[in-house]
């Protein structure tokens, strides 16, 4: 006449629970309170934002929500408690990414101490637009994994992507430029399409001549300087580069 319970359990952690017994022909009983206290430090889990898709990540840019780390027992409760010392981390790492471009990177404060139970990172990012897989590691067994969608930001910058090549006058260039507006990392920038680019000549580049040294050994300077030719001493006596601009 013994009824002998064997692996119950319960994984939320509280100071008091007490377990009824019954059965359709005898009624039911109480037992007496007990309490389900927090377990061993075993897995993570995202705290904050409340679902991944929250980090609303811009390429180059902080994630406007950054992520919250906890440090979690198998039932699921967080280690409010939790700070151990010596201190331990919980890593980001980037595992895997598909880009419009070469593969990604993550910046950012990658190594966040554990304290009373979470890890608060603030300022993770990851450069290219795309699709990104970060990965937290608390210890090789304890590991959450989240997919983040980067975005391309605002226009920020031109670059360009060919240069133009020389032709015949009144003639079309041989190879015709282009030039791509980008944002802050390098992506091809949101709202560029409705951007517009203008073209315009440029003054001709001066350039240095050779400069002849007292005692007749020539040699020549380098560079110019915010559109001003280079001073330089020979000997110990100073020189101006002669500047020759000439058309091309």
């Amino acid at each position: 006449g013994v009824a002998r319970f064997t692996d119950l359990s319960i994984n939320i952690a509280q100071p008091a629970y007490r377990l009824l017994y019954s059965t359709g022909l005898l009624g039911a009983i109480q037992g007496a309170d007990f309490a389900v206290s927090v377990g061993e430090p075993s897995l993570l889990k995202l705290s904050s934002p409340a679902h991944e898709a929250l980090f609303a990540a811009v390429g180059g840019s902080a994630f406007a929500s950054q992520p919250v780390l906890a440090v979690i027992d198998l039932g699921g409760n967080i280690l409010v408690d939790y700070t151990p010392d010596p201190p331990r981390y919980i890593n980001a790492s980037l595992v895997n990414s598909t880009t419009y471009g070469p593969h990604a990177l993550l910046s950012g404060r990658s190594k966040v101490q554990v304290i009373n139970g979470r890890a608060t990172f603030t300022d993770l990012a990851i450069d290219l637009a795309g699709w990104a897989e970060l990965t937290f590691a608390f210890s090789s067994t304890s590991t959450y994994t989240a997919n983040v969608t980067v975005l391309p930001g605002a226009p920020y910058a031109l670059v360009v992507q060919d240069d133009a090549a020389g032709g015949y006058a009144a003639l079309p260039f041989a190879a015709q430029p282009t030039v791509r507006v980008v944002d802050r990392a390098g992506n091809a920038a949101a709202g560029a399409p409705n951007t517009t680019v203008a073209a315009s000549i440029l003054p001709a580049v001066p350039s240095f001549t050779d400069v002849a040294k007292p005692g007749g050994s020539p040699w020549s300077t380098s560079g110019l300087s915010n559109g001003r030719a280079r001073a330089f001493s020979v000997e110990g006596r100073q020189y101006l580069a002669r500047v020759d601009a000439r058309e091309e």
